[in-house]
């Protein structure tokens, strides 16, 4: 092959624009410090940084996201952590006013202190951050409790916890609702309070708040009940003349025994329940006995039948009635139904171990929200109504079995928001480590190593300096140069 001058300057040329071209993009890495600037000098490299700058934004999104969680779990837990206190502190105050011997007074301080501790609870309740109600579910532009024109305090948030994603496939909810916290009572029980033997029936009653069960006595029957009215035939003992209004014994027969013991002359003992001995003359139409639990029975020991040594068992009829249900007689069943008209509710006793009569504080548990109960606490401070000091004192007592499941509602919800910060902790960890493991290799795909450049440079640099000099000395000569 025969080489003219003009196909060696074309390849000399070619040379030095190859070289110059490496030297430029050499020296464009060197000021940038990327391997590439454009696309086209690494297509490999650049789809690689591509889908990790991608990934990179979404971690970013996920670790912003776990900011706006923690400040909202760190702000319910502040507003809760403050009512539990709250509550602690006035329960003692409560608890003093559930006394017989307080004065009037003391228990308007104390409702007085409620109202205070109710405002500042809704207040609490409605915590914000960042313009968001923390409380409030999904609704957060929005105070999720409100005082209605009755009083009461109103529910306007949704029941749906506002979640948002950490991490792939991850998303925890940035608080707790509030009806979950504050309207939630638990379950539903029903709390008899007294002596009587009256307990809660088989079926779930419907009513609200406290109330009284009172039970009354109507009726005695001795023995066989064929003697007189509601007397006894072998024994000869009748109820005495006081026994509808005086006596208070419940229960159906056998329930309650008498001990009777009749001498020739007709004098002799009786006792009640195994109780105290009383001893008569014959002549009483109206003894009264006092049984081993306090229980009273009157008789009428007129006509009792000389010689006699016994046992008589004992029926008593009465009635029951909660609120203002009306009265009803006892079936001594094991879930006798009382109807209140009024309000529609139903209660359900179990009267089978009815034993004596008198009044019962009934509460139904966990049918009244947080904040009906401190209301409920109030109004049994200011309006006792016709309520003695001692009855007043046993309401305001019942009501804490409410106020104590509110508190725990609190301080239960305290611990799921620690759990969900203790997981998120570790979820920021997770994504954290993800995060600088991609800028690692953004790193790794996209930044030059400027040594390595800088030597590279100094290479090109050299080399097409040569190539100058070398090409200037060769297209310099000519056939003058050889003759």
């Amino acid at each position: 092959m025969r080489v003219t001058q003009g196909v060696l300057f074309q390849q000399t040329l070619s040379n030095l624009q190859n070289t110059l071209f490496r030297l430029t993009e050499t020296r464009e890495r060197a000021l940038t410090g990327k391997n590439f600037v454009r696309p086209s000098q690494d297509p490999v490299g650049s789809s690689r940084l591509l889908n990790a700058q991608s990934e990179s934004r979404r971690i970013s999104q996920y670790l912003d996201n776990i900011g706006t969680v923690r400040s909202f779990l760190t702000a319910s837990t502040s507003s809760l952590q403050n009512v539990s206190e709250s509550f602690t502190e006035i329960r003692g105050q409560i608890l003093s006013a559930a006394s017989g011997n307080v004065p009037p007074e003391q228990r308007t301080v104390v409702a007085e202190a409620l109202k205070q501790f109710l405002a500042e609870l809704v207040g609490q309740a409605n915590s914000s951050i960042q313009g968001q109600h923390v409380f409030a579910g999904t609704k957060t532009g929005e105070s999720p409790f409100t005082f209605n024109s009755q009083g009461e305090v109103e529910y306007n948030g949704d029941s749906t916890t506002r979640s948002v994603p950490v991490g792939p496939g991850l998303l925890l909810p940035v608080s707790l609702s509030g009806d979950s916290i504050f309207l939630d009572a638990g379950s539903r029980e029903l709390i008899l309070e007294g002596t009587t033997g009256a307990a809660s029936g088989r079926t779930q009653s419907s009513g609200k708040g406290t109330t009284f069960l009172d039970l009354q006595h109507s009726a005695t029957f001795l023995g066989d009940e064929g003697f007189g009215a509601g007397g006894d035939t072998l024994s000869g003992l009748v109820p005495g003349s006081s026994s509808a209004t005086g006596d208070t014994l419940l229960g159906p027969s056998g329930t309650h025994s008498v001990q009777l013991s009749v001498n020739l002359d007709g004098t002799g003992t009786v006792s009640l329940n195994n109780g105290v001995q009383v001893s008569f003359d014959g002549t009483e139409t109206d003894l009264e006995i006092e049984g081993s639990n306090g229980e009273l029975l009157h008789l009428d020991v007129t006509q009792a039948v000389a010689g006699f040594q016994g046992t008589v068992a004992i029926r008593s009829e009465g009635t029951l009635s909660i609120g203002d249900s009306g009265a009803i007689p006892i079936t001594y069943s094991d879930n006798q139904e009382i109807l209140d008209p009024t309000t529609g509710s139903r209660t359900f006793i179990d009267t089978t171990s009815l034993r004596t009569t008198g009044r019962e504080v009934v509460t139904y548990a966990g049918s009244l929200d947080t904040f009906e109960v401190i209301q409920g606490l109030i109004a049994d401070l200011e309006s006792p109504g016709d309520l003695s000091p001692s009855e007043q004192a046993d309401v305001i007592r019942s009501r804490l079995t409410d106020f104590d499941r509110a508190t725990d509602s609190i301080r239960n919800a305290i611990a799921v928001l620690g759990s969900k910060s203790a997981r998120l902790e570790a979820i920021e960890t997770h994504v954290q480590d993800v995060d600088l493991n991609l800028q690692s290799l953004v790193s790794d795909i996209h930044d030059a190593d400027v040594t390595q450049v800088i030597l590279e440079l100094s290479q090109l640099e050299g080399v097409y300096q040569a190539s100058l000099q070398i090409g200037s000395r060769t297209f310099g000569l000519s056939l003058i140069d050889f003759i």
